[in-house]
């Protein structure tokens, strides 16, 4: 089941339609009013976050370095902000296998 989880950071809201399976990000839509440059770029982090477990950590971790290899930039909105969003599209019962 795909389930939404929203996060209003401080210029912009962000979007997360996950789908998780075994406690492992199965398909993920990120989506919002916000701006990542380059905008290509939002379609690889979606990419790179398949296969990723369901846990706080793991997940800013994933993002970050991606962030980082790619020089992505997004004006006033953080790596924690699309952990919360993802993790916000997590059922409690799918966070609770994950360890999260």
């Amino acid at each position: 089941m795909v389930r939404e989880g929203l996060v209003k950071a401080a210029k912009g809201l962000i979007r997360a339609e996950v789908k998780v399976k075994e406690g492992t990000i199965e398909s993920i839509r990120l989506s919002g009013d916000f701006f990542l440059y380059p905008p290509e770029s939002l379609w690889d982090l979606e990419r790179t976050l398949i296969g990723v477990k369901v846990n706080a950590s793991e997940l800013k971790e994933v993002i970050r370095r991606f962030f980082e290899k790619n020089n992505i930039k997004a004006p006033f909105i953080g790596v924690e902000d699309f952990v919360k969003a993802i993790l916000r599209g997590v059922s409690v019962e799918e966070a609770q296998n994950s360890n999260v």
